[in-house]
């Protein structure tokens, strides 16, 4: 009998030791679970920033290679109808470059609005971006237009308007990204953040 007794004695608190293990470990598990959730997100809406930061790089260089095929001696497609604006190079004040940009934009990039901030004017620069998450902004400049401004501006004495071949013209392209996963507010911007690139070529026709 006292040997059972003794070992009875010795079986109790190993078996509450073994369920504060179990609940130790229980807890362990869900705090490293949420670790790895929240690193998982993370890596999810970091890699979509990239992507999304690929694109407007991408359609700034597109958008002044576009520009630059497309000066004042431009005879292809009239901008007469909406489905030719993304073939088309018409005006000076970037509207034709904003909707050649939107047609760049993949499915993968949720955009809210447009905007064209151009202001025509190489002084001036571009206009204020817009505020709004998920937007794109689009400003083109002429920066050698000279200071008759759009109605007949020059970039030099032999070249007559602002987007004759031999001027310059820039592109930025501004897009609001915004985070899926920063709910939590763990950024410490929670509405958007902008990714900017710009480009900038030689006119060649």
């Amino acid at each position: 009998m006292k040997g059972i007794k003794k070992l009875c004695a010795g079986i109790g608190p190993r078996r509450r030791t073994n369920r504060q293990r179990g609940a130790a470990a229980l807890l362990e598990a869900a705090f490293t679970m949420a670790l790895m959730l929240a690193l998982i997100m993370g890596i999810i809406d970091f890699s979509r920033a990239i992507y999304a930061y690929h694109f407007v790089a991408h359609a700034a260089r597109e958008a002044t290679r576009y520009a630059a095929s497309r000066g004042n001696s431009w005879t292809g497609t009239a901008c007469t109808a909406p489905t030719f604006k993304y073939d088309c190079m018409t005006d000076t004040g970037g509207a034709d470059i904003l909707a050649y940009v939107t047609n760049l934009a993949p499915a993968g990039i949720p955009i809210s609005t447009t905007k064209n901030s151009s202001t025509g004017s190489p002084s001036v620069g571009c206009g204020a971006a817009s505020a709004t998450p998920q937007a794109l902004t689009v400003c083109a400049t002429w920066p050698s237009l000279g200071g008759n401004g759009l109605t007949g501006g020059y970039c030099d004495a032999a070249n007559s308007g602002a987007n004759s071949p031999g001027c310059v013209v820039t592109v930025t392209v501004q897009y609001n990204f915004k985070f899926i996963f920063n709910s939590l507010g763990i950024l410490p911007h929670a509405t958007y953040y902008t990714l900017s690139s710009k480009s900038q070529i030689l006119i060649l026709e």
